[in-house]
């Protein structure tokens, strides 16, 4: 495990705030399976399936810069970030407990 680029985790992080929990439960197992170029390629196309509008545009931000400036990082890796950054964005959104 190597550690992530800012720049992918700050695109992890902004798509992780903008899915639902669904979605990025559904995303991180695609992503989960994406090993090297041609599975990255494969997970890409039928998460392109899943999203649309401003996700959309958002995930291939993110797989651009993973190809890019990660494309050693595992497809698990990705999925887990996301995972981490849905629940942080989640737990920003929720009030206080007293």
């Amino acid at each position: 495990m190597t550690p992530l680029p800012y720049a992918l985790l700050d695109r992890i992080c902004d798509l992780g705030a903008a899915l639902d929990e669904q979605q990025v439960a559904a995303l991180a197992e695609l992503l989960r399976h994406a090993h090297g170029d041609s599975a990255r390629d494969g997970m890409a196309r039928h998460a392109r399936m899943l999203l649309q509008g401003e996700v959309l545009g958002m995930f291939d931000i993110l797989v651009d810069t993973w190809t890019l400036l990660a494309p050693q990082t595992s497809g698990a890796e990705i999925g887990a970030a996301l995972i981490a950054a849905g629940v942080q964005a989640r737990r920003r959104d929720r009030p206080a407990a007293r």
